[in-house]
């Protein structure tokens, strides 16, 4: 139990790293998804 114990933790850091980088490129993808909408409407009305 107590060998396996640094094995497990490591485990466990790299599983919340993972899921925190998950988070973060879902936000960057969401913001950026939402200036790219706010460029096109610009280009849009500009045409028009």
């Amino acid at each position: 139990m107590v060998k396996n114990q640094p094995k497990y933790a490591l485990r466990l850091v790299k599983i919340i790293i993972f899921i925190q980088l998950l988070t973060i490129e879902r936000i960057n993808f969401v913001l950026y998804h939402n200036l790219n909408m706010k460029l096109w409407n610009k280009c849009k009305s500009l045409r028009l």
